[in-house]
């Protein structure tokens, strides 16, 4: 499994759950408070497995925190993960990143 946990300053959070769902196939959505929840799967044909990854995003009052979470896609006799976890964090925090980028915030990944 691989982990990213990253903390943008005053973003609106509705505008990038716009973005990602545009970006990303997600087929989950819960909000709770000032909590929510993306979740989906893909099928990773390089080794014939189903990897799920999710995107929390939880806003304060000065900072949006979001964690990326991946796990899933080994297979095989060995279960070689080929680096798609990996894969899917640095894409989605590339994505996170370049919107944070295009409306002037800022953007650091924060330790666990």
């Amino acid at each position: 499994m691989q982990v990213c946990k990253l903390r943008v300053q005053e973003l609106v959070k509705s505008d990038l759950l716009e973005y990602l769902f545009k970006e990303i196939s997600f087929v989950y959505k819960k909000e709770f408070g000032d909590t929510t929840i993306i979740a989906g799967e893909e099928f990773r044909l390089r080794n014939g497995s189903t990897q799920s990854y999710f995107i929390a995003l939880n806003s304060t009052d000065t900072y949006l925190y979001i964690d990326i979470v991946c796990g899933g896609g080994s297979g095989g006799i060995i279960n070689i993960l080929w680096d798609s976890e990996n894969s899917f964090v640095k894409k989605a925090k590339g994505l996170i990143a370049e919107f944070c980028t295009s409306n002037g915030k800022t953007i650091e990944e924060i330790d666990y």
